[in-house]
């Protein structure tokens, strides 16, 4: 039982780490395309006649927004796969817990009856003696 509760810390401080990994590469992502978004207006202003220029720089900006998308998707699925496994590894635990509780029963009524059992012996060896 404490190796399942082990495996478990250890499997969610994994998808954590993860998970928080995603989140900082989302928002160096995130702030790279704001940078570009500013630097796409400032050349606007400027070069109103630079189009091909404009135009390069709108690409990267697409490439950026879809490479964001990619990576929030990948997260938001990380996210889930770190939610189910969490949930699996709970009701295998409860599970364990439940087989536990059972194994403790058995236990006490296999120790109560040698007791009574013990005790019936004891009280024929005094009748007989």
């Amino acid at each position: 039982l404490d190796s399942t509760e082990l495996e478990l810390a250890k499997v969610a401080e994994e998808y954590g780490q993860r998970a928080e990994q995603r989140e900082e590469q989302v928002e160096i992502m995130r702030r790279e395309l704001e940078s570009a978004q500013e630097s796409l207006e400032a050349e606007r202003r400027k070069n109103a006649d630079t189009n091909e220029r404009l135009e390069t720089t709108r690409m990267e900006m697409r490439g950026l927004k879809i490479q964001l998308t990619a990576k929030e998707s990948e997260h938001e699925q990380l996210q889930r796969k770190t939610r189910e496994k969490n949930n699996l590894y709970q009701a295998e635990l409860e599970r364990g817990k439940e087989h536990l509780r059972e194994m403790c029963e058995l236990f006490e009524k296999a120790t109560a009856d040698r007791d009574k059992a013990q005790k019936e012996a004891a009280e024929m060896k005094s009748e007989v003696a």
